[in-house]
């Protein structure tokens, strides 16, 4: 090889093995989750009542266009 692509290919490989230094480091892990503690609990309820009401609006309408 010639001595510039000899250059140019030793300084693509150090510029290649050199990505580890701009990682990111690692995220702490996650905190742990209580019993009886899922992140829906909160909001069950809630949802459980919109689909209800979602539900008996959706009977009502199909009754409605089908007289």
């Amino acid at each position: 090889m010639k001595p510039i692509l000899n250059r140019i290919f030793l300084a693509f490989a150090a510029l290649l093995s050199c990505n580890f230094m701009f990682a990111k480091p690692a995220p702490p892990p996650p905190t742990p989750i209580g019993p009886g503690e899922f992140p829906i609990d909160n909001w069950l309820f809630p949802f459980l009542v919109l689909t209800l009401v979602f539900g008996l609006y959706k009977v009502y309408s199909l009754k409605k266009t089908s007289i």
